[in-house]
């Protein structure tokens, strides 16, 4: 005969573990495609939920060894066992952490590391240029480290190939990184010690004291190591590879389901979205996405490949586009130096890998923003915030107002 009671009992128990479980596996996250705000109310509710599910479990081992029912004993058992692999393989908030020894390679120890054709995410920050390998980055989703004295976070979702760094701290407390969950395909990351809530294609607070604030972002490139070594000789490579045997097999289980080539091989995002996707260009190409002063927009690489420099206005601000298609990289900035708004023209015939000329001084310039002739020589553009070759479907998810440049004179909205 069966013990409603007992059933009862392993039912509640095993429901409030899965709540908190589902939400935050990127195995099982699609069963139950929360809202982000869900997702948040349940990971702080995480202990209340556990903890009594757990005693509904207690109670029902307790009935069951009294009353020596085994099977129940058994399945309980097996509840546990499979319950623990789950959350110590599979959890996200326990498995996305960064190996806490990391090795600062030069240019040519990366070469023994780094085939030429391996992506990094590359950070030029105040003339300090570091790369870092995306196979190492992609399972922790973010990397803290300290670029020309000031302490960054790099970090990289690889559901939208999106790569960001922060200044870490808010307002003089350093953040403490917790990945928490992936709502719409893009990590979502806790800040333990001021327990803000940080959208990583936002890079803003979209939960927490601070709700709101958006980080003062630093732009990252995603390039082949050979292209980023060859426009910055100087560079260095931070290598953090996965050590602990969880790390390891987490990192083999990523690399099976979201390597970027199955990506990119997709019609559709890896998880579902709680909104539909935006039709405009199809959901997996690739965008230079750019934000001003409460404008979006989109570059498709479709367009870069046609059009190797670009002028534009966003949020009133003039930037410029600067893209090579042949090695697949380029940067973005401000076309503001000193009293000059310049104008830039593709210079195939320059010197000295310049990539692009302007009209108003006749300065050649070169990827990186560097001068290297013409009366502007030796000064350098600063580069405008932008996320780098990411999945069109998340940029336009986070900023569904946005617009696609779709030429010089034409975008849409």
């Amino acid at each position: 005969m069966i013990d409603l009671f007992n059933v009862g009992l392993y039912t509640f128990g095993v429901a409030l573990l899965a709540v908190t479980y589902l939400p935050f596996s990127p195995a099982t996250v699609d069963l139950v495609l929360y809202s982000r705000e869900k997702q948040i109310a349940l990971f702080e509710r995480r202990w209340l939920l556990r903890g009594v599910g757990i005693l509904s479990l207690l109670v029902l081992f307790v009935r069951a060894l009294a009353d020596g029912q085994f099977r129940w004993i058994g399945l309980l058992g097996a509840t546990t066992l499979v319950s623990a692999v789950a959350f110590w393989i599979g959890y996200v908030p326990s498995v996305m952490s960064p190996p806490k020894e990391r090795t600062v390679l030069s240019a040519a120890e990366g070469d023994e590391l780094l085939a030429p054709d391996e992506t990094v995410l590359g950070l030029d920050h105040d003339g300090e240029a570091k790369a870092y390998p995306r196979k190492h980055i992609a399972r922790p989703h973010y990397l803290p480290d300290v670029v020309q004295g000031d302490s960054l976070v790099v970090t990289y979702c690889v559901l939208c190939n999106s790569g960001v760094a922060f200044h870490a701290d808010f307002d003089g407390e350093p953040m403490d990184i917790l990945p928490i969950t992936a709502p719409d395909n893009n990590i979502l990351l806790l800040d333990r010690n001021t327990g803000n809530y940080i959208q990583q294609l936002e890079a803003r607070v979209v939960a927490g004291p601070d709700d709101g604030t958006v980080l003062e972002s630093i732009p990252v490139q995603i390039a082949k190591w050979g292209e980023w070594k060859r426009l910055h000789p100087e560079t260095t490579l931070v290598s953090a590879p996965p050590q602990s045997l969880r790390d390891r097999i987490v990192a083999v289980m990523l690399d099976m389901m979201v390597a970027i080539p199955k990506l990119e091989a997709r019609d559709t995002p890896f998880h579902g979205l709680t909104t539909a996707v935006d039709d405009r260009l199809p959901a997996m190409s690739y965008v230079l996405g750019i934000e001003r002063d409460g404008e979006r927009v989109a570059i498709p690489r479709a367009v870069l490949d046609e059009r190797s420099v670009i002028n534009e206005t966003v949020g009133g601000t003039a930037i410029a586009v600067l893209y090579d298609p042949e090695r697949e990289i380029g940067n973005v900035f401000y076309r503001q130096v000193g009293e000059h708004v310049l104008t830039f023209r593709p210079a195939p015939d320059g010197p000295d890998e310049a990539v692009a000329r302007d009209d108003e001084t006749g300065t050649y310039w070169t990827l990186s923003g560097e001068a290297v002739a013409g009366e502007l020589a030796g000064q350098t553009l600063d580069q405008h915030p932008h996320w780098d070759d990411l999945f069109w479907f998340s940029w336009a998810a986070f900023r569904p107002d946005t617009r696609v440049f779709t030429s010089v004179a034409t975008s849409t909205g």
